[in-house]
């Protein structure tokens, strides 16, 4: 018997192989080789399941990540960055699911919510640690931004990256930082 976490793993590698299009009951059964009853057991309707399929990607893309960071042994932000850009280009499932969700939340207003939500997440994030490293606010956002743009860009480029070439860019752009003013300004 196919338990919820089959249905919404399943709706993850569809959504990453084929698109937000795909994420049909028939489809998804028949990938799964049950019934459309099997679906109706675990989730009240679609919409549901499309919430649960999008709590499970936020909670894999984002909040595991960042307590997997703040678990971590250094306490030190700069290190936490290095350990969270590790983190958010490590190749895994998550790589192509992270592009058919923001292709999808370029169609849909409800996922669009929820992209925009896991962004200001990572950005806030990311701005906390180079406050911790002594950034002006303003100056700790820009970095944060920066940053993750080279993350996503790093990712979505076609050809994608080597890992490796685009953990160098990651961890030159933090040393890069690391030499400019803490306030952004230029003496």
């Amino acid at each position: 018997m196919a338990t919820q976490e089959d249905w919404i793993v399943e709706a993850l590698k569809v959504l990453a192989a084929n698109g937000p299009s795909h994420l049909t009951i028939d489809r998804l059964a028949g990938n799964l080789r049950l019934s459309k009853g099997s679906f109706y057991h675990h989730f009240k309707s679609l919409a549901a399941f499309r919430e649960q399929v999008l709590a499970h990607y936020e909670w894999e893309s984002t909040t595991s990540l960042i307590a997997s960071v703040e678990k971590h042994e250094s306490q030190d932000p700069l290190r936490k960055l290095e350990r969270l850009v590790d983190l958010a280009i490590e190749p895994s499932s998550q790589t192509g699911l992270q592009i058919a969700v923001r292709a999808w939340a370029m169609q849909d207003p409800e996922v669009r919510k929820v992209q925009e939500r896991l962004d200001r997440t990572r950005l806030d994030y990311g701005s906390r640690l180079w406050r911790e490293a002594g950034c002006h606010p303003q100056e700790a956002d820009l970095r944060a931004k920066s940053l993750y743009l080279l993350i996503i860009g790093g990712r979505q480029i076609t050809p994608s990256l080597p890992l490796e070439e685009l953990r160098r860019i990651c961890r030159r752009a933090i040393a890069a930082f690391q030499s400019e003013p803490l306030n952004g300004q230029r003496a």
